[in-house]
């Protein structure tokens, strides 16, 4: 388990938006290291997802077109 020190703070993380959105994807990937443990200021995230709910795959398109 990572220590809050180590987490990425995604307010911090920029993403190419002219990148197609499977490139944004990998890109975000490869600089949180840990879509579902994060930091976002000075507060830690947790995510997770109910086996009948929105699919993540839905949900980080979801994440990614927002600006």
């Amino acid at each position: 388990m990572q220590g809050n020190d180590e987490l990425v703070d995604i307010t911090k993380i920029r993403i190419d938006s002219s990148l197609p959105a499977n490139e944004r994807k990998k890109q975000y990937l490869r600089k949180v290291r840990n879509p579902y443990h994060v930091k976002v200021g000075d507060i830690e995230v947790r995510i997770s997802f109910a086996n009948n709910g929105v699919s993540f795959e839905e949900a980080f398109g979801h994440m990614l077109n927002m600006s």
